[in-house]
């Protein structure tokens, strides 16, 4: 990861950790911020049409054969509901687990998608994590607080 983009991803931790217990300030752009002390069990959940981001920690996602470890390199865009087993498999020894989880309009996901011309092959799998751009990095610092 390129220093911009760690960069914007640690203002993004602080921005984080401020909003931590603030939920309805953080509620008002869709933005649900969690901090969790240490590693967790693996446990069935439901992810919602989201972006998710690790800014501290490592979490395990497993969805059918595709099982993903994965922490603040890395993000996931839910465009629908979906089961998941999932869990924290490391936390940062300062702040432990920290991840922000914006909730996406599905009408919105609905018009992109009828746009895109994206082929589909069956003997490709669908690339769940995506990875920061320093760009992407920039926007995701610029929650509140």
């Amino acid at each position: 990861m390129d220093d911009v983009t760690s960069d914007r991803l640690d203002h993004a931790l602080a921005s984080a950790l401020r909003n931590v217990g603030q939920a309805t300030r953080a509620s008002r752009i869709g933005l649900r911020v969690s901090q969790v002390p240490g590693p967790t069990k693996l446990g069935y959940q439901r992810y919602r049409p989201s972006l998710s981001v690790v800014l501290a920690g490592w979490k395990r996602s497993i969805v059918v054969d595709d099982d993903d470890t994965w922490g603040r390199e890395r993000f996931i865009i839910t465009p629908v509901d979906l089961p998941v087993v999932a869990g924290v498999v490391s936390t940062d020894p300062d702040v432990g687990f920290v991840a922000g989880v914006w909730q996406l309009d599905t009408r919105i996901i609905t018009e992109v998608a009828a746009t895109m011309s994206r082929p589909h092959r069956d003997d490709v799998p669908t690339a769940r994590l995506g990875t920061w751009t320093p760009g992407l990095a920039d926007a995701s610092a610029r929650s509140p607080g």
